[in-house]
């Protein structure tokens, strides 16, 4: 199993991306696709505690499309924490986002403040243990105002399970989990749908998946062609079709307390 300091070694080395998307993840359609999925769960004029930030690109994001959203984006990389600083300093949203090293983990480091939403993105997958990711989900809670929620989108194993055979079925190798990952296994999701009001579980990748994880790899391979091409025009077009199955390794929850 990873040491922590390690997975961190890994993320603040790609502080090296500076204010670009691939910071946070190379899939930039899929990247998209999450953000899209989140928007749909933001009002507008909520306040906005961004566990695990990263350089603050989805942050940003955000900002943009909704006028009177602030945001409060926190992440244990200090570089990566530098990096959406600098940013900030040059941009117009001053007065509606600030950005802070914090840790899930440790409460102590949190802000001292209460919010309307909790936004996690693959954080979770980055704790090793699955005791820490269901406490790191106990943590945010307390971040929440009474009638808070929190925004998670994680990858599942049971998903991954599911696309993998499906790959299977077209002759491509399974894919591994990053070394630095541990995605949700069934006690986390039933611990999930237990200590929480789940509002949403939405397996809101799985089209894009089994287009850009299954068909388009197949295609390549058929033609001779191993290599990975995440900005393709078949996965851009695979990012705009109507979603459907259970095989997207990302899922979507909207959580409350009970």
């Amino acid at each position: 199993m990873p040491e922590y300091d390690e997975i961190k070694k890994h993320w603040d080395s790609l502080s090296k991306n500076e204010d670009s998307y691939k910071a946070s993840w190379d899939d930039f359609y899929m990247l998209q696709k999450e953000m899209e999925e989140i928007s749909r769960h933001i009002q507008g004029t909520e306040e906005i505690c961004d566990i695990g930030c990263n350089n603050g690109y989805c942050d940003f994001q955000l900002l943009s499309l909704f006028e009177n959203l602030k945001i409060t984006g926190i992440d244990y990389s200090e570089k990566l924490i530098s990096n959406a600083q600098e940013r900030l300093k040059k941009s117009d949203y001053r007065d509606r986002l600030e950005f802070r090293t914090g840790n899930i983990l440790d409460t102590s480091t949190f802000p001292d403040k209460k919010f309307d939403i909790v936004l996690i993105k693959r954080v979770l997958i980055n704790l090793t243990d699955e005791k820490d990711q269901m406490q790191a989900l106990i943590n945010a809670a307390r971040l929440l105002k009474d009638d808070g929620k929190i925004i998670l989108t994680e990858a599942v194993e049971e998903n991954a399970g599911r696309l993998n055979r499906l790959r299977k079925e077209f002759s491509l190798d399974e894919l591994k989990q990053p070394w630095h990952n541990k995605y949700l296994n069934g006690d986390v999701i039933t611990f999930i749908h237990s200590h929480f009001t789940v509002e949403c579980d939405d397996d809101y990748s799985s089209s894009y998946y089994i287009f850009s994880r299954v068909f388009h790899p197949w295609m390549k391979k058929v033609n001779g062609d191993k290599s990975l091409e995440y900005l393709s025009e078949f996965n851009r077009m695979a990012a705009s079709v109507p979603n459907f199955g259970d095989y997207g390794t990302q899922r979507l929850f909207i959580l409350s307390r009970k």
